[in-house]
């Protein structure tokens, strides 16, 4: 998936030892233009797909303990120290047996970076046009397995060219199984509850990061709430003259940055959110991220990160995008089922009423305050 080196790039830029400030748009410092030419987009699609051969990852299945022992085994080749934290959530009547998957590296570092996403996939495609595939479980492969695939493939290249800082990789677990928010962003929320560790600078969260055109604006409660660490991902993508990155201000979403931010961790969601797709199966796994698009990845023609993929943002589609305020639509990063998403405006977990995105605008999605009206 040739987007994803983009984001990978945006990511040494703001976790590596020589920082965005010292890279202009045709001057990478050594380290970084390493780390960024060790990224491989298709070894990093090839993890997305693999996830989708698992099937939808929903908590209780088989899927689900097959693809968590996989990730675990996946890490564990290129960190530190990987942990699972397993707990127990009650939810109607039923008991979700969840795993966040916690890497480390460089634990000693000088200052902390937390990077995450969700790898569970939602159990239902409740707001599909189709009626008769509401009820099937989302595959997920933009929503969820993407993110997951950039952070598997960062994973190699840290332990490659190891970073100045403590970096933590969670992907967490129940992020898109409940029908509100106090059934949803479980993983992230138990993490944040239990966190005891040194607090994080900040935090990236990534979410349906697959699309193929790749466009991902300023989500509106990372805006309002992480302004600084906004600016930061921002100017880097300046730097590097990236497209996918646009100064357009995104719905507010209720997403797995939520509890974090919650507990003082300056976190942000990247999320490639499209309005179109929320709540859909639409199908078609060989979209996902080997064709097209510019995505993130036009950095530049002689570090090769000129990018075409699509694995997209979080929200399995199944109606609930799991990107609480609009989940993003699946557009399956080329998994199977593209697109498990309805309109947001009928989220019962989007925040924002949509604003100021026209049609002539860059993303061509809905924008929002944070702090909205609930719709």
């Amino acid at each position: 998936m040739k987007s994803l080196p983009a984001l990978w790039l945006l990511l040494c830029l703001c976790a590596l030892p020589c920082g965005a400030e010292e890279v202009g748009t045709g001057d990478f410092c050594p380290v970084l233009a390493e780390s960024v030419a060790a990224f491989d987009g298709q070894r990093a699609y090839r993890d997305l797909v693999r996830q989708c051969e698992f099937g939808p990852r929903v908590p209780g299945t088989g899927a689900h303990q097959r693809c968590a022992e996989w990730l675990v085994g996946q890490l564990r080749q290129s960190a530190d120290s990987v942990t699972t934290q397993k707990f127990n959530v009650k939810v109607g009547g039923r008991t979700l047996r969840l795993t966040n998957i916690i890497a480390t590296f460089n634990p000693k570092g000088k200052g902390h970076v937390l990077l995450c996403a969700h790898w569970d996939t939602r159990p239902r495609a409740e707001r599909d046009p189709h009626s008769a595939k509401r009820g099937r479980p989302i595959m997920g492969a933009n929503d969820g397995a993407s993110g997951v695939a950039v952070l598997l493939e960062a994973a190699r290249v840290l332990k490659v060219h190891p970073p100045g800082r403590k970096v933590t990789i969670v992907l967490f677990d129940g992020e898109d199984w409940g029908t509100d928010l106090s059934t949803m962003l479980l993983g992230s929320r138990y993490f944040a509850q239990h966190y005891r560790g040194e607090r994080p600078e900040f935090a990236i969260l990534l979410d349906m990061v697959g699309d193929k055109d790749l466009c991902i604006p300023q989500e509106a409660q990372s805006v309002h709430r992480a302004p600084e660490v906004v600016e930061r991902v921002w100017a880097a993508a300046a730097r590097v003259c990236s497209t996918a990155f646009v100064e357009e201000r995104g719905p507010a979403l209720m997403d797995d940055h939520i509890p974090l931010l919650n507990r003082g961790i300056p976190c942000i969601d990247l999320l490639a959110y499209d309005r179109r797709y929320t709540g859909q199966m639409l199908g078609g796994f060989a979209r996902a991220g080997r064709q097209g698009g510019t995505g993130g990845g036009e950095v530049g023609e002689d570090t090769r990160l000129r990018g075409k993929d699509r694995a997209g943002p979080w929200y399995n589609g199944a109606g609930k995008d799991s990107h609480a305020t609009g989940f993003a639509g699946d557009r399956e990063a080329g998994a199977a089922h593209r697109g498990d998403r309805a309109p947001v405006e009928d989220h019962p977990l989007r925040l924002g009423r949509a604003r100021g995105d026209g049609p002539g605008q860059r993303c061509g999605r809905p924008g929002g305050d944070a702090g909205g009206d609930r719709r």
